[in-house]
C-alpha cells in the first residue's frame, strides 16, 4: 500500500491528532520497516522541525541517547501531553453539547459528532447514544422510533437516520 509521509509537525498544537494519525497510517503501511518503537519513533522525530518543537525534539533525543529508547506508548503520550490543544476535551464537549442537525448533511452531522465525541472522551455507546439523540430534533427521533428495528446503539441511530434522509430525496 502506498501511503504518502506525513507531514512535517512544527509544534503547532491544532495539528498533532493529524500528525500521529499521519504516521499512525505510514507505519501500518510498512509493518516490517517500522516494526519496533525504536524505528516509529525515529522516524517521527524527523519530521518534526521548527522553532516551537525542535527544543523539545532535541531534549528527547538526549534523552534516548543517555537512557534508551522509550516506547512508542509512552513517547506518544509524552508528545500528547506536550504538544496537545489546550482544554481541547472541553472545548469539544461544548461544540458536541451546540452541535445542530442539518437534514440536508446529515453525513457531514454524523462525520462531525464521532469527531467530537472521540475528542472529548465520550467513547461509551450509551453516553454517544444520549448525546447523539439530543442533537437531534424531536421530528426525527420520532421517526427513527417509528422504524423497525428500532436502533438500540448509536452507530444503528447514525446508520437510520442517513437511510431517513436520504428516502425523503428520493421521493
Amino acid at each position: 500500500t502506498k501511503v504518502r509521509a506525513p507531514n512535517v509537525f512544527d509544534g503547532d498544537r491544532d495539528n498533532l491528532r493529524t500528525f500521529l494519525n499521519e504516521l499512525f497510517l505510514f507505519f501500518e503501511a510498512r509493518p516490517a520497516d517500522y516494526a519496533t518503537d525504536q524505528s516509529r519513533i525515529v522516524t517521527a522525530l524527523t519530521f518534526m522541525d521548527g522553532p516551537k518543537v525542535i527544543a523539545w525534539k532535541d531534549g528527547y533525543i538526549a534523552q534516548a541517547r543517555q537512557n534508551g529508547w522509550n516506547t512508542w506508548n509512552a513517547f506518544e503520550t509524552v508528545l500528547q501531553q506536550t504538544f496537545q490543544p489546550i482544554e481541547e476535551a472541553a472545548t469539544a464537549a461544548s461544540k458536541l453539547y451546540h452541535l445542530d442537525y442539518r437534514p440536508a448533511a446529515p453525513d457531514t452531522f454524523n462525520a462531525e459528532f464521532f469527531r467530537l465525541c472521540a475528542l472529548a472522551g465520550i467513547l461509551e455507546d450509551s453516553a454517544q447514544l444520549s448525546f447523539y439523540k439530543e442533537c437531534l430534533p424531536e421530528s426525527m427521533r420520532r421517526r427513527v422510533r417509528l422504524t423497525y428495528p428500532i436502533p438500540t446503539t448509536v452507530n444503528e441511530w447514525a446508520a437510520r437516520v442517513l437511510e431517513i434522509e436520504h428516502s425523503n430525496y428520493e421521493e
